[in-house]
């Protein structure tokens, strides 16, 4: 039996009120309040009302001027690339096709020059867009790290235009994130005026170099060869005594002399800044435009200098560690793994005690190192508490932790183990994930 509804007819309801709030605003006018509406006033009258994503997103803002340009450099990177890799390279293989085959190429060279050409053209954009968003200001050493790096990967160093105006820009970068760096890690407080001193140091030699140079070096190169270009290139002065004491009075071999004293004075101080440990990310920032600027990759030292840069690399990226490491320890720790490789790889003898005795020896001098050693870093840390597993484990998958963490024989020991053993190695690496250590290659 279906149910029957009484009645479906629909029914208009009526609507509520509003509710009205209760709530009281109060406004005090005090001092704080009268000094931010009077700053206020003063600011433009299109910021007034605007919030942070508009002055952030205004029309000409700097911010926006940074991120256009290397939206634009990106995009002719972009474009450069999927040409490269969508046109020529197919091409290159076409002509290298048609000629293997013995068939006339003409037509397809003609077509390769014009599409090469095309390709000349999306090369040029990149560079000119290096060049923008190299004149653009940077905000942050990342920023001036990414110019630089997209400066070095367009090879700016070898144009044959005047660089003056990429370096300048670069400089000023440097110089407008060194004067914002007040936000220094406290154990970084020696290191920084270490810094401080040795730029300064720099940048006083720099300053009289070049001065020297403009001033002196280079007046006394003009007169020399205003004398000189009285006489024809391959003019033999030795048969002509009044033309070479004519010459040698407008001598400059002093002034040469002393300009490249200078000169070295100057890179002996930019060697010694590149020794110094950046206390931030800004004098890192710093040490990469010099290094670029003066194109040290060229020197005999750039290895060097490399190292030092990559130190401070690691440093910040092992959240702030120490600048010093442990190179006792780790020397150490290396020192162990062969004497464990050596031991297990060692050929049999008919009395092995001796040489066991010389291994001991040798292995507890090792490590009284280690134990004696006041770890610095994540890596001495993550060193020390392998020799802890190992002496604790008491087990033959115990040594696997020094040599090879990842071999199956450690993994089920470890599997099978105590469990405060299994929560040490699970700590051990944590650590190494934080510091970016890979277990494997520790002491290898």
């Amino acid at each position: 039996m279906a149910t029957q509804f009484a009645d479906i007819t629909p029914r208009l309801f009526p609507i509520a009120p509003a509710p009205k709030l209760n709530v009281r605003i109060a406004y005090i006018a005090g001092p704080s309040v009268a000094a931010v509406a009077a700053a206020t006033a003063q600011l433009p009258q299109e910021t007034q009302g605007a919030t942070l994503d508009d002055l952030a997103q205004a029309p000409g803002g700097e911010l926006l001027a940074w991120d256009k340009a290397c939206e634009a450099l990106e995009d002719a990177i972009q474009a450069r690339d999927e040409f490269n890799e969508n046109v020529l390279t197919p091409l290159d293989g076409m002509l290298k096709s048609v000629a293997d085959a013995g068939h006339d190429t003409s037509a397809l060279n003609a077509y390769y020059r014009q599409q090469y050409a095309k390709f000349d053209e999306l090369v040029g954009a990149v560079s000119a867009a290096t060049d923008a968003l190299a004149l653009t200001p940077a905000f942050t050493a990342i920023g001036l790290a990414y110019k630089i790096r997209a400066l070095a990967a367009d090879e700016f160093h070898l144009n044959t235009a005047d660089n003056t105006p990429l370096v300048e820009a670069i400089d000023a970068d440097a110089r407008a994130l060194l004067d914002t760096a007040i936000e220094h890690n406290p154990w970084m407080r020696g290191p920084l005026i270490r810094w401080q001193k040795g730029y300064a140091r720099y940048q006083e030699a720099l300053r009289k170099a070049q001065t020297y140079y403009a001033e002196v070096l280079t007046p006394a190169d003009a007169a020399f060869n205003l004398v000189r270009d009285k006489w024809p290139t391959r003019y033999d002065f030795s048969r002509d005594p009044a033309a070479r004491k004519e010459l040698d009075d407008v001598s400059y071999d002093e002034i040469e002399a002393i300009s490249d004293a200078n000169w070295r004075e100057c890179y002996d101080a930019r060697l010694e800044l590149y020794r110094c440990p950046a206390p931030s990310a800004t004098e890192l920032g710093v040490k990469m435009k010099l290094f670029v600027e003066n194109d040290d990759h060229d020197l005999g030292r750039a290895g060097e200098v490399a190292q030092h840069m990559m130190h401070d690399a690691r440093r910040f990226g092992r959240l702030g560690s120490h600048p010093i490491g442990d190179e006792a320890l780790n020397k150490a720790f290396a020192g162990l793994r062969r004497e464990m490789i050596d031991y297990q790889t060692r050929p049999a003898v008919e009395d092995p005690r001796i040489e066991d005795d010389k291994a001991d020896a040798r292995v507890d001098a090792l490590e009284k190192v280690i134990y004696d050693a006041r770890c610095k870093t994540i890596e001495g840390v993550v060193a020390k508490l392998r020799i802890g597993f190992q002496h604790a484990v008491e087990s033959s998958y115990g040594d696997l932790a020094l040599l090879n963490p990842s071999s199956p024989e450690f993994v089920e020991g470890l599997r099978m183990g105590d469990m405060s053993h299994q929560m040490l190695w699970a700590a051990i690496e944590d650590l190494a994930r934080i510091a970016g250590l890979n277990l494997a290659e520790q002491g290898a």
